[in-house]
């Protein structure tokens, strides 16, 4: 019976030690596949077209002169800075984003038009105020770009054209700095309290066209490849 035991306790033991190894597996794994995510994001950015690169300089500047020369435009009910008018403008920004998106789904399903689809119907939820979207909208950004890296090589048609990645970055820097104002953080710059929201929502709403922008040449991109695909496939097709 002991000598039955000992290779029983045995493999109870190796069972325990690849328990106890298996965690470290996956902290490294993920270690690796964040590494990989950081250098893939690395060099997007590295790529990015320059007129791109000037837009979080170029927002700032708009945030100090509202601070300055340019308040009157930012301030009173109907102006075309107002709350009022940017909060029917930045959703049909972002329906038409999702509208195009969509439409591209529906022609042809693919990993890169869900991609495309997710971007813009994410922030809509936020404009729309759904509840939890406050936070929710976070967590899915974080869920788009862990879901972009690990499909990197099916998005590398989108990832690949510097105009569709420029609009998307400048959308990030500046409706980065639109919550930056909304939370408070300029505010000790002069008369923060009649500009912050008008230029919050104007900032919001630039942001909102940019990802309009980068999903239209997302689209064109992705419907042309789809496109030559078919064709080449007819071809061989034909010919074979």
């Amino acid at each position: 019976m002991a000598s039955q035991l000992l290779p029983l306790n045995e493999q109870e033991v190796s069972r325990s030690s690849d328990a106890h190894q298996c965690p470290k597996f996956s902290v490294k794994l993920l270690a690796r596949h964040g590494n990989s995510l950081l250098v893939t994001l690395i060099q997007i950015v590295a790529a990015l077209p320059l007129w791109s690169k000037w837009v979080p300089a170029i927002a700032l500047s708009v945030l100090f002169l509202a601070a300055g020369p340019a308040l009157p435009w930012f301030i009173g009910k109907y102006a075309w800075t107002g709350k009022d008018f940017q909060e029917v403008l930045g959703p049909s920004l972002l329906g038409a984003a999702v509208f195009v998106a969509a439409f591209q789904c529906l022609q042809l399903w693919s990993v890169c038009r869900i991609w495309m689809l997710s971007i813009p119907a994410t922030f809509l939820c936020r404009e729309l105020h759904f509840a939890g979207t406050g936070t929710g909208v976070y967590v899915a950004i974080i869920a788009i770009v862990w879901f972009g890296s690990v499909n990197s090589t099916r998005l590398r048609p989108v990832w690949n054209c510097r105009n569709v990645c420029g609009c998307w970055f400048g959308a990030a820097c500046v409706y980065a700095l639109a919550v930056s104002v909304d939370s408070g953080v300029w505010k000790f710059l002069p008369n923060a309290v009649w500009w912050s929201v008008n230029l919050e929502e104007t900032l919001e709403s630039i942001g909102h066209s940019l990802i309009l922008a980068g999903t239209l040449c997302a689209a064109v991109i992705v419907d042309r490849q789809d496109r030559g695909k078919r064709i080449k496939s007819h071809e061989i097709k034909t010919h074979g």
